[in-house]
C-alpha cells in the first residue's frame, strides 16, 4: 500500500507510471459528498465506482462535485474524494497498461478498454500486426512525418483517422504534419495551434496557459483544473488569473470610485 499512502499526501492525487504500467486506485463508493465536506445537507449523495485518475475531471463534470467545489473550492474536493477512494472498502491498487482506458464498476474497479486503435492481449493493449504505432496511435497508415505534396493536399481527410486532423508539426520540418485528436490533444485543443501550409492556426496551446498546472483537453475546451501558488482558476475554468493583481486592480478601482 505504499503507493496508496504516497497519493493519500498529494493536494492532487494523479497516477503514476512504473515500468510501463499506470498504477492507479480505484474503488466503488456511497457516500455524502457535502457531509464528508462539512457542508449543510443538500442531497450530495454520490454512488459511483471512480479511479483517482480520473477525479479533477470528474469534479468538473459531476453536477453534485461542481456545487461542492463552487463551495469549497476544487482542491478540497478532489483531496477529499481521493482518501475516500483509497480508504474505502474494496479499494484496488490498480495497474493499467499504457493505451488502457480504466473503467471502473463495483464488481471490477480495474476494469480497463483499449484506446487509440489498440486492441486487449492478455493484460495488455497491443498494435496488432500489420498496424504499427504511429505517434501513440495504432494505424496501417503511414506514420504522418512526411512532407505534404500538393496530391496529399486534396482530400484532407483521407490522411487521418475519424476524429482526427491534420496539424503542421515544425519541429520536424516547416512541411512536416501529423494526425492529431484536436478534441483531447493538450498541445493542440480545439484545432491545430500549428497549422498545415495553407491553412490558419486555430484552438489552443493548453500547457500554454500562464499560471496553469493541472489542465486538460475537453471536447476542444481547455478544462483548467489546478494553477500555481499565487493564481487561481477563472470563473469559466479555461484560465487561471493572478490572485494579487486582481487584488490590486480592485484595490484601485475603490480608490477611483471614492
Amino acid at each position: 500500500m505504499r503507493f496508496a499512502r504516497a497519493l493519500a499526501l498529494l493536494p492532487f492525487a494523479a497516477p503514476l507510471l512504473v515500468q510501463g504500467q499506470i498504477l492507479d486506485v480505484c474503488a466503488a463508493v456511497n457516500v455524502d459528498l457535502f457531509a464528508l465536506l462539512g457542508l449543510v445537507n443538500l442531497g450530495g449523495l454520490l454512488d459511483v465506482c471512480l479511479c483517482v485518475s480520473a477525479l479533477p475531471l470528474f469534479v468538473q463534470t459531476n453536477a453534485v462535485a461542481i456545487i461542492a467545489a463552487d463551495l469549497v473550492g476544487i482542491d478540497a474536493v478532489v483531496d477529499a474524494l481521493a482518501k475516500i477512494l483509497i480508504g474505502a472498502a474494496g479499494s484496488k491498487q490498480c495497474s493499467f497498461p499504457k493505451h488502457a482506458s480504466p473503467i471502473c464498476s463495483a464488481s471490477n474497479p480495474c476494469g480497463f478498454n483499449c484506446t487509440d486503435g489498440y486492441v486487449l492481449s492478455g493484460k495488455d493493449c497491443v498494435c496488432p500486426a500489420p498496424k504499427h504505432d504511429c505517434n501513440g496511435k495504432c494505424t496501417d497508415a503511414a506514420c504522418p512525418t512526411g512532407k505534404l505534396s500538393k496530391r496529399d493536399l486534396y482530400p484532407l481527410e483521407n490522411l487521418c483517422g475519424p476524429g482526427e486532423q491534420l496539424c503542421g508539426l515544425w519541429a520536424a520540418g516547416p512541411h512536416a504534419w501529423e494526425c492529431l485528436n484536436t478534441q483531447r490533444n493538450l498541445e493542440s485543443c480545439g484545432g491545430c495551434v500549428t497549422p498545415i501550409p495553407g491553412a490558419r492556426a486555430s484552438g489552443r496551446d493548453c500547457t500554454s496557459i500562464p499560471g496553469v498546472a493541472s489542465v486538460e483537453c475537453v471536447y476542444g475546451e481547455c478544462v483548467v483544473s489546478r494553477c500555481t501558488h499565487g493564481w487561481k482558476v477563472n470563473q469559466a475554468g479555461n484560465g487561471c488569473f493572478n490572485v494579487q493583481d486582481s487584488k490590486a486592480m480592485f484595490k484601485n478601482a475603490d480608490v477611483l470610485l471614492s
